[in-house]
């Protein structure tokens, strides 16, 4: 147990052997998986899967093996929206001058600030607190993350963003993979691919149940009808993962396609 920057310093040291990370953290280890958490880089999962299970996928897993971590199936980390204590949502700049709480990645922390916002790095374990203490205003992720740590009993305004579609990677260390037989070796892969396969069909079914719950609630669920005037707001965003070499090849593969 423990937060996930911590965590993914355990797995790369071989203090732990498995695990399933979210791209922001492992961003840190493999610079160009920042792409990924871009704003509106993707229309849905389904767009997302269609590089990830392809080339681009086969250059994100290659990098990060060369950092520590074995892919052995990319897993749905969901659409993320805002979700905020005691403030309405009905446009973006509802969220002006709140204090958000996002993951510790330099990708959400200046597409807040964008937002005329202040972003707030907290552990994931540690929203709900600061929710009910007011020490933070809103906070962002998907909609199973916001049903099942009870956020929806407190923030009871969701603004339907989706402003970020992104994997998640059950990984294994490269120390255990070094140890595996080459038979093992492709038992874990097969097994990784048949779980990742089979989490994102469930996934689609916890996200609707997820959705009914909170709106049990009387959570409000405003959807966003038009993504054009905040894609314009990360123009700046975009531009700087597009000039870093580290991402411009990722990015123009995702683009063209």
């Amino acid at each position: 147990m423990g937060d996930q920057p911590k965590a993914v310093q355990m797995l790369k040291s071989g203090e732990i052997d498995r695990a399933e990370f979210s791209s922001g953290p492992l961003s840190d280890s493999a610079p160009g998986l920042k792409a990924l958490n871009l704003p509106f880089l993707f229309t849905d999962s389904a767009h997302m899967f269609k590089h990830l299970d392809g080339k681009l996928g086969e250059r994100f897993a290659a990098k990060l093996q060369a950092a520590g971590f074995v892919v052995l199936g990319w897993y749905d980390g969901g659409g993320r929206s805002f979700y905020c204590v005691n403030r309405p949502l009905n446009s973006f700049k509802d969220l002006a001058g709140a204090r958000i709480r996002v993951q510790q990645s330099e990708v959400y922390l200046e597409m807040v600030k964008l937002l005329d916002a202040t972003p707030v790095a907290l552990p994931f374990k540690e929203v709900m607190a600061a929710l009910e203490k007011r020490e933070v205003d809103c906070a962002e992720n998907n909609m199973p993350s916001f049903e099942s740590t009870w956020h929806y009993k407190v923030a009871k305004s969701v603004y339907v963003t989706n402003h970020v579609i992104s994997p998640e990677a059950l990984v294994v260390s490269t120390k255990l993979w070094d140890s595996l037989s080459a038979a093992d070796k492709t038992a874990f892969s097969k097994a990784g691919a048949e779980s990742a396969a089979l989490m994102r069909e469930l996934w689609n079914k916890r996200v609707a149940s997820a959705i009914e719950t909170a709106s049990k609630q009387v959570v409000q669920f405003v959807r966003l009808k038009d993504p054009a005037p905040m894609v314009r707001r990360m123009s700046p965003l975009y531009g700087k993962y597009m000039n870093d070499p580290s991402t411009r090849e990722e990015l123009l593969s995702i683009i063209s396609n």
